[in-house]
């Protein structure tokens, strides 16, 4: 799987550190509106993902340092 887009209004909670696992994205797009708490640090693992998006969620916190190389 190269790209994940999760727009629907339908979803909510909080982002699972799984989401680390898939290591071939290059799209990851989670913009329901729905999701709280905190990009887990496991998204720096998508080593390939060139774009990402969380607009419109409700996520708290700092970025996490893997995004930030």
């Amino acid at each position: 799987m190269t790209y994940l887009v999760v727009d629907a209004g339908n979803l909510s909670g909080t982002l699972p550190a799984s989401l680390g696992q898939l290591t071939y994205l290059v799209k990851l797009q989670v913009s329901s509106g729905y999701f709280t708490g905190s990009i887990p640090r496991e998204i720096g693992q998508l080593t390939k993902v060139q774009i990402l998006n969380f607009s419109g969620d409700r996520l708290t916190g700092t970025i996490p340092a893997e995004l930030c190389v």
